[in-house]
């Protein structure tokens, strides 16, 4: 039986015992407290962003053009495509139709995660792939980027996803997204030998190059001595340019008449949206036709 001291003691340690284990769950739910917050209020703001669907992909309204957001609750909707390049998750759509026939540029340059981009025209769910990449170059940026042509009044549409490794595990994150005209160089050659009519109006000729597929309008004056005058005569052409080696040729009427057979000089400019104007001239003959 305990004496009163060691009943006394006893009854201390035991009250020490229950506050120090009041103390400790204290400090363990003071201390717990903001994380289960932080969850909690996660929990309750985690929604897929906006442009999380198809139907509901953010407009881009002109070029150049950029966007910022989180696509960390991202999601794949029943009959979205995998792109032939890669595979994908946690993806948002934009869509874009131009008023003109331009090259554009689409990148991911910025965003903190693996990215996919992948352009597509139709709708959904029987879309037609376009253009597809996964890095821009795998062992320096996993961001992406890509460049397409886009003819004017078609809609494309973008699907921005992030990396799905074989095994799963894919994540979004700080999405910047950029999609930009493309700097197309163009370059211009002209025929020497053209032809003119009885009555003086040329036919000139040339090839135009381009960087990238698009419309190019060619335009310039034939220049000629006649009796002592000179006669400036103008023309202009539009030509599909297609990319390549071996350029795309182009030929033009001149708007008006007063040329003879004979030398001449020929000029020539060609421009199109997103490149810089060239131009050319050179010394040319003119055969007459009937």
């Amino acid at each position: 039986m305990l004496n009163v001291r060691e009943w006394v003691a006893c009854g201390r340690r035991s009250e020490f015992s229950a506050r120090g284990a009041s103390s400790w769950w204290g400090r363990a739910a003071a201390r717990a407290a903001p994380v289960l917050l932080f969850l909690a209020a996660r929990t309750a703001s985690a929604q897929p962003p906006p442009n999380d669907n198809f139907a509901n992909a953010t407009v881009v309204p002109g070029l150049p053009y950029t966007d910022t957001e989180d696509t960390v609750d991202a999601t794949r909707e029943a009959g979205e495509p995998q792109p032939t390049c890669v595979t994908n998750s946690h993806t948002v759509w934009y869509s874009f139709t131009p008023d003109a026939d331009v090259s554009v540029d689409a990148n991911t340059v910025g965003s903190d995660y693996d990215t996919t981009l992948t352009v597509y025209t139709g709708t959904f769910p029987s879309l037609t792939e376009i253009a597809c990449n996964d890095d821009i170059d795998p062992s320096i940026n996993v961001q992406s980027a890509l460049t397409f042509s886009a003819t004017a009044g078609e809609t494309y549409y973008i699907q921005v996803g992030s990396f799905e490794p074989l095994f799963g595990g894919g994540t979004g994150g700080n999405l910047v997204f950029n999609l930009e005209q493309t700097q197309i160089t163009l370059d211009i050659t002209l025929d020497p030998n053209a032809t003119v009519t009885s009555a003086g109006v040329a036919t000139v000729s040339g090839t135009v190059f381009c960087s990238s597929s698009t419309t190019v309008d060619v335009s310039g004056t034939v220049e000629q001595k006649v009796k002592g005058s000179l006669i400036s005569v103008g023309y202009d052409t539009q030509v599909s340019c297609e990319a390549g080696p071996g350029g795309t040729a182009w030929s033009a009427v001149t708007d008006e008449g007063g040329l003879k057979a004979g030398n001449a000089t020929l000029s020539a400019s060609a421009s199109a949206a997103g490149a810089s104007e060239v131009e050319d001239s050179r010394s040319i003959k003119l055969k007459r036709v009937r």
